[in-house]
């Protein structure tokens, strides 16, 4: 089991991280605390991936000062996704999600692909942007730049980091939004 601790003090936020592998199986765990749209928020996660590192299922839960929300997608051996059993068709096929306040979830599509020095990838992640709990898809570009760092990319959001990574892609480094404690 690795832990991290990343903080950022762009987004106001500390997340306490693990990320337990087994033979046939991966679990990324986090608690993140974080000012969000005006409130204290605290989003607690677990994502269960495969061997191959496709997301499978993922539970969230959510407190703010005006309640609790939880989200729960499970995603079926064809790709397909379901929001607690709602069949979600706009995101067939995809392997990845990626929930916008922590940098853990960069690291599925780079495991999944283990991408040599030059090489790029285009993916297309279920998106998941708290409190709101929203779901879209959002396209992802990524560029190996040595065995420690890539070039990532969100075009639709116009946005652009350099991401710092460990021997397993855990990233220590998230442009300027997150820097993971030594």
């Amino acid at each position: 089991m690795k832990v991290i601790l990343w903080t950022s003090p762009t987004l106001h936020s500390a997340e306490y991280f693990t990320l337990t592998s087994k033979e046939d199986s991966a679990q990324l765990k986090g608690t993140i605390n974080l000012w969000l749209e005006g409130q204290p928020t605290q989003v607690i996660y677990t994502i269960d991936c495969d061997l191959n590192w496709i997301t499978r299922r993922i539970t969230l839960k959510q407190r703010r000062p005006d309640g609790e929300t939880h989200l729960v997608l499970t995603v079926d051996e064809a790709l397909n996704w379901y929001d607690d059993g709602t069949l979600l068709p706009w995101a067939a096929g995809l392997t990845d999600i990626d929930l916008s306040i922590t940098p853990s979830t960069n690291m599925l599509p780079l495991c999944k692909h283990n991408l040599q020095i030059g090489e790029s990838l285009d993916v297309n992640c279920v998106w998941v942007q708290p409190p709101s709990l929203s779901l879209s898809t959002l396209p992802q570009h990524y560029t190996r730049i040595d065995a420690q760092h890539y070039d990532y990319a969100a075009p639709s959001l116009d946005y652009r980091a350099v991401l710092s990574v460990d021997e397993d892609n855990i990233v220590l480094q998230y442009g300027d939004l997150w820097n993971q404690l030594a």
